[in-house]
């Protein structure tokens, strides 16, 4: 248990000490005791203290994640089969939250910004964990869209409610490219497909099409960022996830910041190191 505390601990610390860089500045700050936590709010002149409890059982649940992990069989470039090109299951996932989850006071908008959502486009992990993210911050009350590539290969009828909602234009190699934004929901989550009018995500499968790939998703970071100016949409937090959508701060810090998305933060998550995608 003292491993776990550990490991906990650390984690607390590794954020809190990035906190200057939250914009704005927090008006409080912090003070570290053992495994306590004293917060002190300058704006209303109060403090505030708190515990960080280890999980009962975490050692049990990690032997279980292990045993599990020792039963997958990991993709191999000896594969007849290359994992991209395997069909893949198809799955539901539960919309009924479990009834312990508390609700969150401080309600938030977040966007995600992603090349993968299980169980629609779904190629590896990527997919599984964006769309679990999503399942758990709609479990704590806040609203959140998934935008996601309208590949040619994903079947709609796993889509309900699916309409167009906006068309636009969004810019691509000297030209503004007739764009459609389609909204629906997939297990329970909302859903932004974006289409281009031209030969982008086209192909019976998600990667490996005839298209520029790496052409391909610097449009669609940047047609997201349109269409969220165009319709006025102003969330929290634009997720993004894995290197299709690394360009998306680069071109909202440099345009669209200063254009009219003043509200939104960033964050980035690599999922996988190995599969950092090239330029060439």
């Amino acid at each position: 248990m003292g491993t776990m505390s550990s490991v906990v601990e650390m984690k607390i610390d590794a954020f809190l000490s990035f906190n200057h860089l939250l914009k704005p500045k927090p008006s409080f700050t912090t003070t570290k005791l053992s495994s306590r936590f004293t917060f002190h709010d300058h704006n209303k002149k109060q403090t505030c203290k708190f515990k960080i409890r280890s999980q009962v059982g975490a050692e049990k649940q990690t032997a279980s994640v292990d045993s599990r992990v020792k039963d997958i069989v990991w993709p191999s470039p000896d594969d007849e089969i290359v994992f991209w090109n395997k069909e893949f299951p198809h799955w539901d996932v539960s919309q009924q939250a479990p009834a312990e989850i508390e609700k969150d006071s401080d309600l938030m908008h977040i966007i995600h910004v992603t090349a993968e959502m299980a169980p629609i486009a779904k190629v590896g992990g990527l997919g599984d964990v964006v769309t679990g993210l999503a399942r758990a911050c709609l479990s704590r009350a806040h609203k959140v869209d998934i935008m996601l590539p309208f590949y040619e290969c994903i079947q709609r009828e796993q889509i309900s409610e699916l309409e167009l909602i906006t068309t636009y234009e969004s810019y691509y190699d000297g030209n503004w490219v007739p764009t459609n934004a389609y909204r629906g929901v997939v297990s329970g989550i909302p859903v932004i497909f974006i289409q281009p009018s031209n030969y982008f995500f086209k192909g019976q499968y998600v990667y490996g099409g005839s298209y520029n790939e790496l052409e391909a998703y610097l449009y669609f970071s940047r047609a997201c960022l349109e269409w969220m100016q165009v319709t006025g949409t102003q969330p929290d937090i634009i997720h993004i996830h894995e290197w299709q959508t690394g360009s998306l701060p680069l071109l909202y810090w440099d345009m669209y910041h200063y254009l009219s998305l003043k509200k939104p933060r960033i964050v980035l998550t690599i999922h996988n190191m190995e599969h950092y995608g090239e330029c060439r």
